[in-house]
């Protein structure tokens, strides 16, 4: 009898301190992290949040039919008119864009359907193409400059925002590889803010 007691009690007592680990556990999971405002938005974040408009006439479509044009050319028949039509139709002119920030997220709406947001700063989430398909993207800070990563089976890209003039002018760098491109594809757009 004293022996079944005795192996008895022992489990009682670890299934009393599982039960007590568990719940910690959840009630751990449940408070914000010390140190880090929970929602809170990158302070880079808050010098880009604004609207602009693009500096050049046509939203920038000659110099990015120009940057295009300028890699596919050393292609070859088919594989140039492929690649052309499709970077031409993913990469439309930009007369316009508004950068927000989201809790501890990003939205950048290039209009006509393009806007890209994000839950947090270095997580992919899907949204929608120029083209109407979907594509991943992320957003982080590199020093003082704002990233956006496009990631798709067929390549990627990469935007790279900056201000300058007191936060006055946004330059966009695009960055498109692909492993069916012979080099990449860069241009550079100018943005004046208007909010």
């Amino acid at each position: 009898m004293m022996t079944m007691m005795t192996s008895v009690a022992p489990l009682a007592t670890s299934r009393r301190r599982f039960l007590w680990s568990g719940t910690t556990a959840l009630v751990a999971l449940a408070l914000p992290r010390t140190g880090f405002p929970q929602g809170s938005p990158h302070p880079v974040l808050a010098r880009f949040a604004g609207a602009y408009v693009n500096t050049l006439d046509d939203g920038g479509r000659a110099r990015i039919a120009e940057a295009i044009e300028r890699v596919v050319s050393t292609m070859t028949g088919m594989r140039q008119s492929v690649a052309r039509r499709r970077l031409l139709g993913s990469d439309p002119p930009i007369p316009r864009l508004r950068i927000e920030t989201a809790g501890a997220g990003l939205v950048v709406d290039y209009t006509r359907g393009r806007r890209n947001q994000t839950p947090a700063l270095g997580v992919y989430a899907e949204n929608p193409t120029a083209e109407g398909g979907t594509v991943d993207v992320l957003h982080d800070v590199v020093g003082d400059r704002l990233r956006e990563t496009y990631r798709e089976r067929r390549g990627g890209a990469v935007h790279l925002f900056t201000l300058a003039d007191g936060g006055r002018s946004l330059s966009m760098v695009a960055t498109i590889r692909s492993p069916h491109l012979p080099s990449a594809i860069v241009y550079e757009l100018p943005f004046r803010r208007t909010l």
